[in-house]
């Protein structure tokens, strides 16, 4: 994706490694007692917010727990001014 001109926003503006999955891990009933999902902490980044390079981005970071098996990386982004793409290098 860099290779194509587009920046990672997270790496651009956000604070450590971003890990977004697994969020949960389904646990099997054991002796009839159903035990459902356990949140867990992340360990592996699979999400991205990838920006163009005349995007400005102004934070980055991981959500909060949606319900899903990953957390999403959410990204505060505007597009920068006509000519100002070489000031967000």
């Amino acid at each position: 994706m860099e290779e194509e001109g587009l920046r990672n926003a997270y790496r651009v503006a956000g604070d450590g490694p971003g890990f977004t999955q697994p969020a949960r891990v389904s646990v099997q009933a054991w002796n009839g007692l159903p035990f459902g999902d356990l949140l867990v902490r992340p360990v592996l980044r699979i999400d991205y917010v990838w920006v163009l390079a005349r995007w400005r981005v102004g934070a980055a970071w991981i959500g909060e727990d949606a319900g899903s098996d990953h957390v999403p990386v959410v990204a505060r982004i505007a597009l920068a001014p006509r000519g100002g793409e070489a000031a967000l290098a």
